[in-house]
């Protein structure tokens, strides 16, 4: 039984890690689409130089 209950927290575990991965996501897309919105350049996107 007690090696049912390690594989049922470790599991448990990994789908709250996971979840919260997703949140994390979910967030940047979200301060993302706000920036856009905004139209904030971001620092860490390049700026293409103007074609001749």
């Amino acid at each position: 039984m007690t090696v049912a209950l390690q594989r049922r927290r470790l599991e448990q575990r990994r789908e709250a890690e996971a979840a919260d991965k997703t949140a994390q996501w979910e967030e940047r897309q979200r301060h993302k689409e706000r920036l856009r919105a905004a139209k904030v350049v971001p620092l860490f996107d390049p700026i293409e130089p103007p074609s001749p």
